[in-house]
């Protein structure tokens, strides 16, 4: 049964509910106050991180979620909005270790590497002890994000209102 759904803020949340909902069939109208690209919420801006290396298995394990989904956008909008370039963790032995060890245990890959192998691989780049490289971590493209969500949540047929000071 499509449900009626009214989504209150277009940023980055309410955008990829607005998305999702569209995409299992629901009636979605999301209110926005300001325009596109504003300054005023916790999405805008050119780039957030991805990564799947958490120390808690949830968060690695809602990463490995999220990924196809962002790759699935990407399609359906013809718009990118992830960059993976992969990421170094460096610090404390024991984080690392959790790091390498959650991942492990989610089939990804990660390489251990030495002070001086971080420093040779980016020379801007200095880790004290060691260092943990892993390949699938970069950054989404927060702007690009919430323009490409509500884009094919439109595609699907929902509305977006922009309502400056009030929403009637």
């Amino acid at each position: 049964m499509a449900l009626r759904v009214l989504v209150v803020g277009g940023g980055l949340m309410g955008a990829a509910a607005a998305w999702r909902l569209s995409v299992r069939g629901h009636q979605v109208t999301v209110l926005e106050r300001f325009g596109p690209g504003h300054d005023r919420g916790s999405s805008y801006g050119s780039s957030r991180i991805f990564r799947l290396a958490y120390a808690e298995p949830p968060y690695t394990e809602l990463a490995l979620r999220a990924l196809p989904l962002w790759r699935a956008l990407e399609e359906e909008s013809g718009q990118p909005v992830l960059t993976l370039t992969g990421a170094v963790d460096h610090g404390l032995p024991e984080a690392l270790d959790r790091l390498a060890d959650v991942l492990a245990g989610a089939g990804r890959p990660a390489q251990r590497l030495s002070p001086e192998e971080v420093a040779g691989r980016w020379p801007g780049l200095r880790a004290d002890t060691a260092a943990l490289f892993h390949p699938d971590a970069g950054r989404v493209h927060a702007d690009d994000a919430v323009s490409a969500l509500l884009k094919a949540a439109g595609q699907r047929g929902a509305e977006v209102r922009r309502c400056g000071t009030g929403c009637a």
